[in-house]
């Protein structure tokens, strides 16, 4: 009987250690003001599929307070980008899990202009966000693709 017991504490031990533990939490991670670098679209698989924009880029700001402010960029000359200057959005943010979130942007006039909701978006080293979109759909069939798009936190 004693063999048993220890055999089943054993057993218990070796089955519910959590060897991984809980993945660390992104939480505030977000939080500052990132430039984009450049878009990029890369199979399902993950594998960069080789095509790259330096310009098509996105510039955010995200508060403490879930408010952000979002800019896009635009190509001014051959490997010269700019902010647009009447394409600045003010919104807000929202963390629903590790590397799931929400955002939503408004329009100049007020509306609620869109909600974006990245596939993912995960910090892979310090001071660097990627954001994943969804894959593409054109007309109703799933392009074997999506967009990543690279950021880095500016001080």
């Amino acid at each position: 009987m004693r063999t048993i017991i220890v055999a089943f504490v054993v057993l218990l031990t070796i089955f519910s250690c959590d060897r991984d533990g809980p993945p660390p939490s992104d939480e505030g991670k977000i939080i500052g003001y990132w430039g984009g670098s450049s878009e990029s679209t890369r199979n399902v698989d993950g594998s960069f599929n080789g095509t790259t924009r330096p310009c098509r880029t996105y510039h955010m700001e995200f508060r403490e307070d879930n408010t952000l402010n979002f800019q896009v960029s635009e190509q001014v000359a051959p490997q010269q980008c700019t902010l647009k200057k009447d394409w600045r959005h003010e919104g807000r943010w929202e963390r629903m899990a590790n590397e799931k979130y929400r955002l939503f942007l408004t329009s100049a006039d007020g509306r609620q202009d869109s909600i974006i909701k990245p596939e993912r978006i995960w910090f892979p080293q310090e001071n660097v966000m990627l954001i994943q979109f969804e894959p593409i759909i054109d007309n109703g069939v799933d392009k074997p693709f999506y967009y990543e798009q690279l950021f880095f936190k500016q001080n």
